[in-house]
């Protein structure tokens, strides 16, 4: 290993040892530890105010010089050589001992620069680290650690150009998504109104016609033929307006998200059998149309999934207004599932209703999450922005 001092050190070598105060454990050992020390893979300084004592072969490397002597009389002058720079603001380095002179006083500071390679002449990023050397509460030196970094950077680089890559798809599947949603339901919305409109409005002129001609006629068989005709049209009729309500109910439109919601779960509770309650509180004030779908549709697939899965008696529905924010609770005590099963599933393509549920929440600056466990029932909780284009879904998870 190098070893050296400054030159008014070289006269009186036990000067040195005074100073240092190195204790006799470690000087039975130093031998083993100069080993250990010049082969490290980081470049490693130790002094103290006199100068550097000690620096490891890497060290040397690093800044291009070949012995401590050398390092000693250049070292204020080491930034100009190696043209150092900080590496996070890019600021020129002047002074080549100021971590060094830090660490003398006591501080153990870290910070990382960008240099030049004086073999290969490439740019290197190294960390360097002062470090106060003190035993029994006495200062004996202080070290400098210099660590490069250069491959760590490059891979962090690339990882952060992968993660913007990736965060820039998300958005773009987002946008995606919700361009779709919004096809997607005006698509709805035109079929549910031309079902009841169109063909909803013929069907029904048919069945008039019908019961014209059946009061007509005195002929028992064409009035047997005709009430059968009829009765087919009321089927049509029927199958016609349930398929304009499950598209898109007109009464979300036209009398808005509560009405529409508890007339789904009364339609629900009849049609299935389970008994279910809408509870609102503070809910007052205009909600987006985009809030008042996403809302809906949650609603909606939470109750399809009670009634086909839960084998539950009762499920309730709370909505309930908080700050910026609608909170949705909905619950059921059915026989529950196990939820990482069920979006593993849906990830598969197998089931899309959990998926469909977050989505839905998300698109809006929202958060869903589903709690469920075996015989206790299940749980959907949303949280959805009023102001659905200003909210972030962390801030909402907080």
């Amino acid at each position: 290993m190098l070893e050296g001092n400054l030159p008014d050190m070289k006269k009186n070598t036990k000067r040195l040892d005074k100073k240092l105060e190195i204790p006799e454990i470690f000087k039975k050992t130093m031998p083993g530890l100069d080993i250990i020390f010049d082969n490290m893979p980081d470049g490693i300084l130790i002094g103290n105010e006199t100068g550097i004592i000690k620096a490891n072969r890497k060290s040397l490397e690093m800044y291009g010089l070949t012995s401590i002597e050398e390092l000693n009389l250049k070292i204020k002058n080491i930034p100009q050589i190696l043209g150092m720079r900080n590496f996070k603001t890019g600021e020129i380095i002047s002074n080549g001992d100021d971590i060094y002179t830090q660490a003398l006083a006591g501080k153990y500071l870290t910070d990382e620069f960008t240099i030049i390679d004086p073999e290969t002449k490439h740019e290197k990023i190294i960390k360097s680290t002062g470090i106060p050397v003190e035993f029994n509460n006495k200062k004996l030196a202080v070290a400098v650690i210099n660590t490069d970094i250069t491959e760590i950077k490059i891979a962090e680089e690339k990882q952060e150009k992968l993660l913007t890559k990736l965060v820039e798809a998300q958005n773009l599947m987002k946008t995606l998504s919700r361009s779709l949603i919004q096809v997607q339901e005006l698509e709805r919305r035109n079929i549910a109104r031309e079902l009841h409109d169109e063909i909803g409005q013929s069907l029904t002129a048919v069945k008039i016609d019908m019961l014209n001609i059946m009061q007509q006629t005195k002929s028992a068989q064409i009035q047997t033929q005709l009430k059968d005709s009829i009765q087919l049209v009321e089927e049509s009729l029927n199958e016609v307006r349930e398929l304009s309500l499950n598209l898109r109910p007109s009464i979300l439109d036209d009398l808005g998200l509560l009405p529409a919601i508890r007339w789904y779960v009364d339609r629900q509770s009849q049609r299935s059998g389970i008994k279910g309650k809408v509870i609102t509180k503070q809910i007052e004030g205009n909600l987006s149309p985009e809030l008042q779908i996403a809302c809906y549709r949650i609603v909606q697939e939470a109750i399809t999934n009670i009634i086909k899965h839960a084998k539950a008696e009762t499920f309730s529905i709370e909505l309930e207004r908080k700050s910026n924010d609608l909170h949705l609770l909905i619950t059921d005590d059915g026989i529950g599932y196990n939820v990482s099963i069920a979006r593993r599933k849906a990830i598969n393509g197998q089931s899309i209703g959990v998926l469909g549920m977050q989505e839905r929440a998300e698109l809006v600056g929202g958060w869903l999450d589903i709690y469920s466990s075996s015989k206790k029932g299940t749980k959907v909780y949303a949280i959805l922005p009023l102001n659905t284009s200003s909210q972030n879904i962390d801030k909402i998870k907080e």
